[in-house]
């Protein structure tokens, strides 16, 4: 039927194909052909707009353009930008949301705020913002009032006030049900089991958060899964059937691509949560998680990559970038650990100096660990360096990961 109604020349049509394509629904992913109908769609677009302007036509053009769906050109800026530079175009949507956004479009307004928000094709303002989503919001769009409440929570492009804040965060709760009845929208589900979590918008209730994410998750929700799983494994009362369940939302959430699953994932082979303790599978799902920027995983990786052992081989150059990483990310627990490291290690060199002051020898390799600080040694300092066996073990293990951290 879409096939048929896209070949037709129907512009929405050819954009549902290319994210069925993109998404395996219906037949298998195949990105080649999802770049081909989003590229159709959005010539279609364009035909329809220059035909005869119309802001709805509009704001779909802008929609793609932010996407990088169907804009096969140079992108100068890399944010966003895929394989060979192309994607997104933040100041062609802008453009297109702008023509839109002055008809008094409210998804135009709504996206629109969100580039002004962050400061994508437009410079960043955040008082623009705020006036663009108040403009949505009044159109009755519970997303723009979501914003809102965030806003006035936290006094951004706006004054501070509790009380406003809560009026809209309420807005929007009840508005995503009334969307939700309409559609059955599984990222609808989950954001209201997650104000129902969190109390915001609405009372705190668990129980009515538990279902919402049951709904979410049976569909593919990553994010509703992940919740499941933990609501599960925090309850004390959980019995074995229930962990095992948890389990199961966890590696559907991780599989998925949730950067959190992935890393409780990888804490529970590594403490044997659940499961048998497995070091490989534990450092192959942190490093999932913090290839997508998640610091705590980035910093569980480094730690476990500098101890070794249970199968998993000590890479103690890898685990002082993991842990640069975290830090870099702003883990706390990344900056305390790494610090301490590196007090720990200037007293193992202060040892080493002393003890090359007795043993010629030895004060040669003292000497040259001094002129190599800054070099890296990717195959352990034995091989680099051999008169290290004169040193005692943990010496050895101290100067290499010096000369790791000073890279």
């Amino acid at each position: 039927l879409f096939m048929a109604e896209a070949q037709s020349g129907n512009a929405l049509a050819m954009h549902d194909l290319g994210r069925m394509f993109a998404d395996g629904l219906g037949q298998e992913a195949d990105e080649a052909q999802a770049r081909e109908w989003y590229a159709k769609a959005l010539a279609a677009f364009l035909a329809v707009e220059a035909a005869k302007p119309n802001r709805y036509v509009e704001y779909r053009i802008g929609k793609m353009y932010a996407a990088g769906l169907g804009t096969e050109h140079k992108v100068d800026c890399p944010e966003g930008a895929r394989e060979g530079g192309l994607g997104r175009d933040y100041a062609a949507a802008a453009d297109w949301l702008m023509k839109s956004a002055r008809q008094d479009y409210q998804y135009a307004q709504y996206s629109l705020a969100g580039l002004y928000y962050r400061g994508q094709g437009v410079g960043q303002d955040f008082e623009k913002a705020h006036q663009l989503y108040m403009a949505s919001s009044e159109h009755g769009f519970p997303y723009a009032a979501y914003e809102l409440g965030k806003m006035y929570r936290d006094g951004v492009g706006c004054e501070q006030s509790p009380e406003l804040s809560d009026d809209y965060f309420s807005a929007a709760f009840w508005g995503f049900q009334t969307l939700e009845k309409r559609g059955h929208d599984d990222k609808l589900q989950y954001r209201i089991g997650w104000m129902l979590f969190h109390g915001i918008g609405t009372a705190k209730d668990e129980a009515a958060a538990h279902k919402w994410f049951e709904r979410s998750a049976a569909v593919g929700n990553a994010h509703a899964q992940y919740q499941l799983a933990k609501l599960i494994l925090a309850n004390l009362e959980s019995d074995a059937k229930k962990l095992s369940f948890a389990l199961e939302w966890l590696t559907k959430a991780a599989e998925a691509g949730q950067d959190s699953a992935q890393y409780a994932l990888g804490k529970a082979y590594r403490d044997g949560q659940g499961v048998e303790k497995d070091a490989l599978l534990a450092a192959v799902w942190f490093r999932k998680a913090a290839e997508q920027g998640n610091g705590f995983a980035a910093y569980a990786l480094g730690k476990l990559l500098l101890d070794g052992g249970d199968g998993l081989p000590r890479d103690i150059p890898a685990a002082v970038e993991w842990l640069r990483y975290s830090v870099e990310a702003g883990n706390p627990f990344a900056q305390y650990w790494l610090g301490k490291l590196l007090l720990q290690l200037l007293r193992l060199l202060g040892a080493a100096l002393k003890l090359a002051g007795q043993d010629g020898q030895v004060g040669l390799l003292g000497l040259d660990v001094l002129r190599q600080r800054r070099r890296l040694l990717p195959q352990g300092i034995q091989s680099q360096l051999p008169l290290a066996h004169l040193l005692p073990q943990r010496l050895r293990l101290g100067v290499e990961l010096f000369l790791s951290i000073r890279r």
